[in-house]
């Protein structure tokens, strides 16, 4: 049953189709009869119709030119009113600032020499006081310097002429004598590291006392704090008095000094 109902449902819209199907059929039938049994139209031959033709050489149109357009004249400007330029004002003549002096060359500098390399100097030894110089001696004559000097008596033309005595020899004053106990200059410290040498010379103005009445330098060793270590030293010295005969009397020595 449920195979015959599917069926039914199947064939039922197939109908209608078939229907159609047999109407368009039909229809060609009829046609195709209609055209078989229809008179054939009668053909109407046509006339030919004649022309002659000529060949004419072919000229190109001439086109008419544009007219050319009118030139368009711009108005002139308005001439400008014509005044004279203010005059403009003279620049100021600049000022010229005077030219500054030409330094001077620069003097060459010599170049600084090489100094020598110090020499190793020995160790330096106390100063050391050489011989006395003897200077010329100033004898003082105490009685002639006191008493008066007398009128010279008128010579006798008959008595005998006596040779004059001669004076009594000199002798110097002396500062090397061991028992004087003279201390010796002190070397100054800072001229012992400077490397300070040299040698003075003291001109000694030697009392009867046998004192340095007065010491002045001679010659000087080239260093003051030398000269002066010397001065210094000798001015508290004692001497050895000059004599003539058995007379002390004030002479002068030099005393060389030698750092």
């Amino acid at each position: 049953m449920l195979q015959h109902h599917v069926l039914a449902r199947f064939d039922e819209p197939a109908l209608p189709r078939l229907a159609t199907l047999g109407v368009v059929l039909s229809a060609h039938a009829a046609l195709g009869a209609w055209l078989l049994t229809a008179a054939p139209m009668a053909v109407t031959a046509v006339e030919p119709i004649r022309m002659d033709v000529s060949l004419i050489p072919y000229v190109a149109p001439v086109m008419a030119a544009a007219p050319s357009p009118e030139p368009v004249v711009l108005p002139l400007p308005e001439p400008l009113s014509q005044t004279d330029p203010e005059p403009l004002p003279e620049p100021e003549p600049p000022v010229l600032e005077p030219e500054p002096a030409p330094l001077p060359e620069p003097e060459p500098v010599p170049a600084p020499k090489p100094k020598p390399p110090p020499k190793k100097r020995a160790p330096r030894a106390e100063p050391r006081v050489q011989q006395p110089v003897v200077a010329p001696p100033v004898a003082v004559a105490a009685a002639a310097e006191s008493a008066p000097t007398a009128a010279p008596a008128e010579p006798d033309p008959h008595a005998t002429r006596q040779p004059p005595a001669s004076p009594a020899a000199l002798v110097e004053a002396r500062f090397d004598a061991d028992y004087l106990r003279n201390p010796a200059p002190v070397y100054p410290p800072m001229s012992r590291r400077r490397g300070e040498e040299g040698k003075v010379l003291l001109a000694v103005k030697v009392s009867p006392d046998g004192k340095a009445a007065h010491v002045e330098i001679r010659e000087s060793s080239g260093f003051n704090r030398l000269d002066e270590a010397a001065l210094r030293a000798v001015q508290g010295w004692r001497f050895v008095p000059a004599r003539r005969g058995d007379q002390p009397v004030a002479t002068s020595v030099v005393v060389p000094i030698i750092f």
